[in-house]
């Protein structure tokens, strides 16, 4: 019986050749001898089945892509080589498999086609995923701020008087030398009784020693600036005000300022006062200008451990300069002419001058018979500029004016007896009483009436703009 191949080879009978090569046969046993070879057959042809033209085994297909390292951290700028090994069902290495990379979050780390990851900002973590033949593996990226390799301390050296403070600026920075911001540094002194430093880097001169040394700690990194305290020493003396008028008999005061080396204002160096010109203007060792006679400018000269500062002082003969002195318990009498201080409403002025050496409460009254009598109150600053500080009209009763006002030793007040109406003339009385101190007080009386408040603010303003008339 004749069997068929494929391609229509005939297949004989099984006591005959295959291929050329003879199948066993014994005698009575043919029916087993040809199961079997017909078995032998089929498992060469499937074996046939599954080559490939050229007689080889079909790859297998990817199973699974596992990623190398399976975590990574970096810091911006920094770069990381991942590694996708594809396998097979048996968990077996497969060589020569296309593979893709791509990021979840590009915003936070970038991959190339070949796995190098770029870490772009500071989150995460990212995910970088490896395909190939339809599987996936997967690393994660995590992006941190770099870490602090070094710490600069500025300025490095620093000279201070007892009692100044100068700021120290530390500087943390990367591996690479950029500087690095949001960082937390903690600051040390290495002696608290020379000089001590805030958190913030703020150093305060204690006493004179040093140097101390004076540490900037960032994440385990270390920087130190020198601090050395000094003994102060004279450098400017400032004169204020620097420009000053006085009218003839009257006075004003001036005040040296003193500082040493880092700017610190010094107290208790002795100051020594002179004037170029006495019969113009003199000064006390106290720094009060007294105008003697018109003339000047006069230099004011203020003198401290050799060094010194000057102003200029220019005496006039304005009546809105000139004031009469007085003091609590007084009484004195007075005429408005009109050649006095003239406001800008016609009214004229004379100027009485009151210092004050105790706290307490003052009165102070202005009478007439020859006009309706205004009162204006003026305080005089230290640098010799006056304020109004009250008007009154009629507090006092019918033509007579009146204020009342809580005082401070050390202060001086100007009393200004004027009239309420211009052109007015004639004889007046001006005293000041001492009254029951109230502390907490209103310092100045209450004016009453919306007519008397409107004339107490013009009339102050006028007296105001009068007084400062050169």
């Amino acid at each position: 019986m004749d069997r068929t191949l494929h391609e229509g080879q005939p297949l004989k009978d099984i006591g005959h050749s295959w291929f050329g090569t003879p199948l066993p046969v014994t005698r009575g046993t043919d029916r087993v001898a040809g199961r079997r070879a017909r078995r032998w057959l089929a498992g060469c042809l499937t074996a046939l089945a599954a080559c490939g033209d050229d007689g080889t085994a079909p790859p297998l297909p990817v199973a699974s892509v596992q990623v190398t390292p399976p975590s990574s951290t970096l810091s911006p700028g920094q770069t990381a080589q991942l590694t996708a090994t594809t396998l097979d069902a048996q968990q077996r290495a497969l060589e020569n498999r296309t593979v893709t990379w791509s990021s979840t979050n590009t915003v936070v780390a970038t991959v190339s086609t070949t796995g190098l990851v770029t870490a772009v900002a500071v989150g995460g973590p990212a995910t970088i995923v490896a395909t190939s033949e339809g599987q996936d593996g997967s690393a994660t990226v995590t992006v941190v701020p770099p870490p602090v390799a070094t710490v600069s301390v500025s300025p490095a050296t620093t000279a201070l008087t007892p009692g100044a403070v100068a700021p120290l600026v530390a500087t943390p920075r990367d591996a690479s030398g950029a500087p690095l911001t949001g960082r937390a540094v903690t600051w040390t002194s290495s002696n608290l009784a020379v000089a001590t430093v805030s958190g913030a880097g703020l150093v305060t001169a204690v006493a004179v020693g040093g140097p101390v040394t004076i540490t900037a700690t960032s994440e385990g990194q270390s920087a130190t600036a020198a601090v050395s305290v000094v003994a102060p020493i004279v450098t400017s003396v400032v004169i204020s005000p620097n420009i000053v008028s006085v009218g003839t008999s009257g006075t004003t005061p001036l005040f040296a300022t003193i500082r040493d080396q880092n700017n610190i204002i010094l107290t208790g160096h002795v100051v020594n006062w002179t004037t170029s010109d006495a019969s113009i203007a003199s000064v006390t060792q106290n720094g009060l200008v007294s105008g003697i006679s018109a003339g000047g400018p006069v230099t004011i000269t203020a003198t401290s451990d050799g060094k010194s500062g000057t102003a200029a002082v220019t005496v006039t003969t304005s009546p809105c300069d000139a004031s009469t002195p007085i003091t609590i318990g007084q009484a004195l009498s007075g005429a408005l002419a009109t050649t006095d201080c003239a406001l800008d409403d016609g009214s004229f002025m004379d100027l009485y001058r009151l210092p004050i050496t105790a706290n307490g409460r003052i009165q102070v009254d202005v009478s007439s018979t020859a006009f309706d009598a205004y009162l204006i109150l003026f305080i005089q600053n230290p640098d010799g500029s006056k304020v109004a500080v009250g008007g009154d009209n009629n507090s006092g009763g019918g033509t007579n004016a009146q204020i009342t006002r809580d005082v401070i030793a050390g202060e001086t007040y100007l009393i200004g007896a004027n009239s309420l109406l211009g052109g007015a003339t004639g004889a007046y009385q001006v005293s000041v009483q001492q009254g029951m101190f109230m502390a907490g007080a209103a310092r100045e009386s209450a004016v009453s009436g919306n007519d008397d408040q409107r004339i107490a603010r013009s009339k102050m303003e006028m007296a105001t703009k009068a007084l400062r008339r050169k």
